[in-house]
């Protein structure tokens, strides 16, 4: 008997439905969100799986990689793609979202997205701190900005490394804002700090690789923008055509056609 299973992941628990080539429910669970748990149930209600569907999310490439590594048939879809299908479902529900996956799977129709490999992520964390850290100096600066305007006082345009100096030389006008700058100014120098110290990791990062340091001889690009393609790609080998890597990021014109109307870009 044909089987496809849909699982409805959470941080804590997924919902796991189970499918007969026809579309009926052969069974439903909901269990943990361990791989190990996961396999076992799986292949206690799905012994004979053709395909297990996950939608993409921050636990996909992880779970991907572990139940796969348990033999479990698992396969990352699209959940732009799988948004769609789930919206003709009356209630909004984890178990009718399962439950619309294997569906999904029984039909096939679906986007499957590549798993990427855990190094990669490794390094994609990297990137995602040191732009996290980057938005909250920034967003400090903005609160720092709008404090000293409310008082007739304006910063300007000034540099990242001359902006605290700038900020005292205004606060000499008004002592009395120390108060409520100083401790934005102490926060700021830490996440400055730190946010160097990742920015020259990833520099080592980008030196010891090939693909990053051939991409960083073209002007304009430096470690982090290599860093960051070579880390979107993850595994060229996955494009059959080159001309597909501009249609992965996003970079397709958008059509528009409706009877004698029909344009492309914005």
């Amino acid at each position: 008997m044909e089987q496809y299973v849909g699982l409805d992941v959470s941080l804590k628990e997924t919902e796991i439905c189970v499918v007969d080539g026809s579309g009926a429910v052969l069974a439903r669970s909901r269990v943990p969100t361990e791989p190990e748990r996961l396999a076992v149930v799986l292949g206690e209600l799905a012994p004979a799986a053709s395909v297990v569907v996950l939608e993409t999310g921050g636990q996909s490439s992880w779970l991907h990689q572990e139940l796969t590594l348990r033999a479990v048939p698992a396969v990352i879809v699209d959940a732009r793609r799988a948004k769609a299908a789930l919206s003709c479902l009356m209630n909004k529900t984890d178990a009718n979202d399962a439950e619309g996956l294997a569906q999904l799977a029984r039909t096939g129709w679906y986007r499957e997205v590549a798993a990427k490999r855990p190094e990669t992520r490794i390094i994609r964390s990297l990137l995602l701190a040191r732009q996290q850290l980057a938005k909250g100096r920034r967003d400090i600066e903005n609160q720092i900005r709008a404090l000293l305007r409310g008082f007739g006082l304006a910063v300007g345009a000034v540099a990242k490394q001359r902006f605290e100096t700038r900020v005292r030389g205004l606060l000499e006008e008004i002592p009395l804002l120390q108060d409520a700058i100083e401790p934005l100014l102490a926060v700021r120098r830490t996440l400055l700090e730190q946010s160097d110290g990742l920015e020259e990791r990833i520099r080592d990062v980008a030196a010891t690789s090939p693909v990053c340091t051939r991409l960083m001889s073209v002007p304009g690009v430096g470690p982090i923008t290599a860093l960051a393609f070579v880390t979107a790609i993850d595994d060229p080998a996955r494009f059959k055509r080159s001309g597909s890597v501009g249609a992965y990021l996003g970079l397709t014109p958008r059509t528009h056609q409706s009877g004698e109307t029909a344009w492309s870009g914005r």
